[in-house]
């Protein structure tokens, strides 16, 4: 994996809408995000996912389940493809498979790191979330290198913004 040298495009320009899968809702549930990231992101998928989830009511835009029988992994890639949008996935398959076609994907991470961008997370309240999402997730050695790296650029890119340079003593 590449360490990165600067944010995702889409972390400046915003993530404004995802297909997301099961696992990726289920995360961001169990550790307190979802909700957060749903004032950010419109996040789309097939009734599928959301049966599979098991949670009713969540602020998720119904796609049409395609006429070919697909599995639900497949209808994640499905709906990226349809909307010509990024797509929000745990599995390694689903993001190898984004990757191929050249679709932009983020995992449960990336968005953590994305939503402390926003301001929807704090610097302070950063460490709790990542601690739930390292004791629920399977994530590499080398996944969690890159979201440290992604961090590390987002308090950098943010701090650097919105704190004053100090003036030089004169």
């Amino acid at each position: 994996m590449k360490i990165p040298e600067k944010l995702p495009d889409l972390f400046i320009s915003g993530i404004e809408e995802l297909s997301i899968d099961a696992s990726s809702i289920i995360y961001m549930l169990k550790i307190g995000i979802f909700g957060y990231a749903a004032a950010e992101i419109t996040f789309f998928a097939c009734p599928c996912i959301l049966e599979e989830v098991g949670w009713p009511g969540l602020p998720v835009n119904i796609v049409p389940e395609p006429q070919e029988i697909m599995t639900n992994d497949e209808t994640v890639l499905y709906v990226s493809r349809q909307k010509n949008i990024p797509l929000m996935s745990e599995d390694l398959e689903i993001l190898a498979e984004a990757d191929k076609k050249s679709i932009p994907y983020f995992n449960t991470l990336m968005i953590l790191n994305y939503l402390l961008l926003r301001g929807r997370v704090t610097r302070k309240e950063y460490p709790e979330y990542y601690e739930r999402l390292k004791e629920i997730s399977r994530y590499s050695r080398e996944v969690l290198d890159y979201g440290e790296k992604i961090r590390i650029l987002v308090e950098h890119t943010f701090y650097q913004k919105w704190t004053p340079t100090p003036k030089p003593n004169e």
